[in-house]
């Protein structure tokens, strides 16, 4: 894979500078229309690189287009839901590979306690197994140990062992309704699963086909180029998985009716990937601070027609969902994945990013000093350090993350609400702390290219520039800090860049219908 990481860090450099090469050398392409056309085809073909780069230019990390780490989790996860909560995973799959493996081996077997985050032997769910079998009816356990089988048989069995050491399943119960109903369609075998890893792309070429219809394929290109190229959210991480790409196709398409005037869709589509992953929903206070900024302003508290029915879809949407959610998985289940995700973001790991990550980061605290292959958790010590720097550091992340509310306020004012939810998304590095692959959804600020050139510019140069934190730090959990303070900088920069261009014009029909009709920077549009 070194090779098709150099393929990517090079198609994003080159990216970068061909879409900076008009900003820098005045209106060469309105004086060439030849110049233009070159131009034309070398972002066409960028874009074509960059979404070939997102499958490791066919290269694949797991074979049959599948991750088995991710279908496992959120296939049995989702699909025994009502048996399993969020604790029970392990626990039961070590009961039931007992009955096959043997009781030792799997007495000897780490397992994470999805209760208390920790690493321990999985002699305790073997000694009580009634914590497991008694949410189930003999029919429901005969059909997990089924379908569990399936998921067992496919990878080597030290990868099998590797799985019961990670975090569990930690869907929405949202998430649960959609993964659920998609799991209950069959037993597991070889035809449903692949029918279910297919859905990300069909997802993803929705998401990016609703780029091209309101922005153009120039636009598009630009999206694929940072979407395929970026380092936090390689194809490796939840590529070949089931539903992982929804919450961002939701995202790119609501952003797209918003700027179609299509306000009530939009919502509905912001409502979905909130209540799907929850972080989109950060998003939603660049609208906010909009309608806030308008009441100071007027002196008065009014919405007006297109906040209303954004608000109207995404609020009846919400209901909704909430509604089937509730009656698929129980009442109690967002009681419960608050528990669950409470428990999750107070252990670090080594692919967080954001700002929050980086001033967690201390040179002499990673993980090449401090990991200890002595204990149960090795590293335990690790994360201790992590936690102890962030609190020394907290005052200064309170005060960068207010700056940048308050940045924020002025850049998103008399805005249209399109552009206000992207910028938005730029709280998510800034004031969040997320593993990377979540990172992708920045793409949606190269859907301001056309507009404002300098933040597409910008995007694609992020995502070279993560190549390069990769060359100098070499250890993940250094990697992963430094993107996300370089993620940090770009949403400042991105907002900035935005307020200082003005109110940014909405695509209409008639000036994004055709590609060719969405003018490139430097020419006359």
């Amino acid at each position: 894979m070194r090779e098709v990481e150099t393929v990517k860090a090079v198609v994003a450099l080159t990216g970068f500078v061909w879409l900076l090469a008009p900003l820098v050398t005045g209106g060469w392409l309105r004086a060439a229309p030849r110049s233009r056309r070159v131009w034309d085809a070398g972002l066409a073909a960028l874009g074509l690189f960059g979404a070939l780069c997102w499958t490791n230019l066919g290269q694949l990390n797991f074979p049959g287009f599948g991750h088995p780490s991710e279908t496992f989790h959120y296939y049995m996860g989702a699909k025994y839901f009502p048996e399993l909560g969020y604790s029970r995973l392990y626990r039961c799959v070590a009961l039931a590979d007992a009955a096959v493996d043997g009781d030792e081996r799997v007495r000897k077997r780490r397992i994470r306690n999805l209760q208390t985050k920790r690493l321990e032997n999985g002699a305790g769910a073997l000694d009580r197994p009634g914590e497991c079998t008694s949410h189930f009816t003999p029919e429901r356990w005969v059909a997990f140990q089924r379908d569990l089988a399936w998921f067992r048989d496919k990878p080597t069995p030290q990868s099998w062992r590797r799985m019961q050491t990670d975090h569990g399943y930690n869907a929405t119960p949202v998430w649960g309704l959609f993964g659920g109903a998609l799991a209950g369609t069959s037993p597991a075998r070889d035809g449903q699963i692949l029918a279910l890893r297919l859905l990300d792309p069909v997802l993803l070429l929705l998401g990016f086909g609703a780029v091209t219809w309101t922005f153009g394929w120039r636009t598009l290109c630009v999206a694929l180029l940072f979407f395929g190229t970026n380092y936090p959210s390689q194809f490796g991480w939840v590529g070949g998985g089931v539903l992982r790409q929804l919450e961002l196709s939701a995202v790119l398409i609501g952003v797209c009716l918003l700027a179609r005037r299509r306000p009530g869709t939009g919502g509905a589509c912001f409502a979905l990937a909130t209540l799907v992953r929850i972080y989109p929903g950060v998003a939603l206070a660049g609208p906010g601070l909009q309608v806030a900024g308008r009441w100071l302003r007027e002196r008065r508290i009014r919405l007006g027609r297109e906040v209303r029915r954004f608000a109207g879809g995404g609020l009846i949407a919400a209901a909704l969902l909430l509604a089937a959610a509730a009656a698929s998985t129980g009442a109690g289940s967002w009681s419960d994945f608050s528990e669950n995700s409470r428990a999750l973001l107070d252990a670090p790991v080594r692919n967080h990013t954001g700002l929050r990550s980086f001033l967690a980061w201390h040179p002499q605290r990673t993980t090449r000093d401090l990991l200890d292959r002595s204990l149960d958790d090795p590293f335990q010590p690790w994360k201790q350090a992590r936690r102890a720097t962030f609190a020394e550091r907290r005052p200064l992340f309170v005060a960068l993350a207010a700056g940048f509310v308050a940045l924020l306020a002025l850049a998103v004012q008399r805005q249209p609400l399109w552009v206000a939810a992207i910028l938005g998304v730029g709280l998510i590095p800034v004031t969040t702390e997320l593993t990377g692959y979540y990172s992708a959804i920045l793409v949606v600020f190269a859907l301001l290219w056309s507009r404002a050139p300098a933040v597409g510019v910008a995007l694609v140069g992020l995502s070279a520039a993560g190549w390069g934190l990769v060359e100098v730090f070499h250890f993940f959990d250094s990697i992963s800090s430094w993107i996300g303070l370089a993620a940090a900088i770009f949403a400042v920069f991105a907002t900035l860049a935005t307020w200082w261009a003005g109110p940014v014009s909405d695509p209409t029909p008639s000036t994004v219908a055709t590609p060719g009709e969405v003018e490139p920077p430097g020419s006359d549009g």
